[in-house]
């Protein structure tokens, strides 16, 4: 049986790749969510594009990781378990990871646009201004703003979504789903 077939009944984890990868960007992600509050309680312009800075680096590692997910489930085709689910259980699993990753594409690229759309200056690792506009246009960077912000409620729901399945999986059903993206090794596949 071959080594790149998508989803084999034998496999009942992720492989340690997929491991890192969702946990890393779990933390991430949820970081980024904290930093709503941190943006709250910035008064200065200083403060503002240390935000700003940190927010836009760790939105580009983010970006950087989802790209290698997604090519190591799409591109590649990397081994994943296969559980057996019922049919609206499943489709809805699906469902909800194929908005997980479009939200993870738009917010950074939404966010993107807005830095550089951004009266200040926001750097990249402190390193890159992403400002590009030499004329700040408010209204255009209210648009991409506010399109970036209502990206990232939807994704904080759709997170939450997320993590409520995982543990009624993990908690209620106990059928393996939870277990099979839980760091650590199983028997018979790590």
């Amino acid at each position: 049986m071959s080594n790149r077939i998508k989803n084999n009944p034998q496999i009942t984890t992720y492989d340690k790749g997929y491991k890192w990868l969702h946990w890393l960007m779990a933390v991430l992600v949820i970081l980024m969510f904290l930093a709503t509050f941190g943006f709250a309680q910035v008064n200065t312009d200083v403060e503002k594009i240390e935000m700003l800075t940190g927010h836009s680096s760790i939105g580009s590692v983010i970006f950087l990781l989802l790209v290698i997910r997604f090519s190591k489930r799409f591109l590649f085709k990397s081994p994943r378990p296969k559980h057996d689910l019922p049919l609206l259980t499943n489709t809805s699993a699906k469902v909800g990871h194929l908005i997980l990753y479009l939200l993870l594409f738009y917010v950074p690229i939404t966010g993107y646009l807005s830095a550089r759309a951004h009266e200040l200056p926001v750097y990249w690792f402190g390193q890159v201004n992403l400002r590009a506009l030499t004329d700040y246009q408010q209204s255009y960077f209210e648009v991409i703003r506010n399109l970036h912000q209502s990206g990232v409620q939807i994704l904080m729901l759709v997170v939450v979504l997320h993590i409520s399945a995982a543990v009624f999986h993990g908690l209620v059903k106990k059928d393996g789903v939870f277990g099979a993206m839980w760091p650590g090794k199983r028997k018979n596949n790590n």
